[in-house]
């Protein structure tokens, strides 16, 4: 739902102004402590928890949705908790064919910043709410040629009904430009791949 948000378009169009010059550098993060609270799903094995398939998948997909290509190699360590048997904060690495290279930081028992920002060869661009956004407004800022600028977008509609909209206008073709169904299987193949060099297999999958 968050890639519905318009403040994407805005994105975009400044990285393909030049403004901040060739994307080098992602950065993301997505975390909150939620404590002791093992009958939650987000800590139960058994149910596909973990902090990478609750919340690092929001960092992933923006890494992916800004590089606009599949990374090639990916590697990621995480504290697998003793009780959980998930994992409960974890880091990542992501390096696209293009020469970008991403870094992550996600978990559900830890607080991390928010984060989500794009690092070029002359300036940088932060989103400064990027998961779920404001119901009224929100920024952007940039900051290229040693000055600061702070960009507003409006949401207007309700982040969900954005993408309940979205869907709609495109029901017709069976999958809505936001997300793909070849950029679904790329988001699932580059999870997968994070999952097996943290160490993290689900009891569904064990022989």
């Amino acid at each position: 739902m968050y890639r519905c948000h318009p403040q994407w378009k805005t994105v975009r169009e400044i990285i393909e102004s030049g403004r901040i010059g060739e994307v080098r550098i992602l950065e993301a993060a997505f975390a909150f402590n939620m404590g002791p609270a093992y009958d939650n799903i987000r800590l139960i094995n058994a149910a596909g928890g973990g902090g990478l398939l609750d919340v690092g998948c929001y960092c992933v997909s923006f890494c992916r949705l800004i590089a606009g290509e599949e990374p090639t190699q990916c590697h990621a360590v995480a504290h697998i908790g003793s009780k959980s048997r998930v994992d409960e904060q974890a880091t990542g690495v992501l390096k696209f064919p293009s020469g970008i290279v991403a870094y992550f930081a996600c978990g559900v028992q830890c607080s991390v910043p928010t984060a989500a920002k794009i690092h070029g060869s002359e300036g940088s661009l932060s989103v400064t709410s990027p998961w779920f956004g404001n119901e009224d407004t929100d920024t952007l800022i940039v900051n290229a040629g040693g000055k600061a600028e702070t960009i507003s977008v409006k949401l207007e509609h309700n982040l969900y009904a954005n993408e309940a909209l979205a869907v709609a206008r495109h029901i017709d073709d069976r999958q809505c430009p936001a997300m793909s169904w070849d950029d679904s299987l790329g988001q699932v193949r580059t999870l997968d791949a994070l999952r097996t060099g943290m160490g993290l297999v689900f009891d569904c999958e064990k022989g």
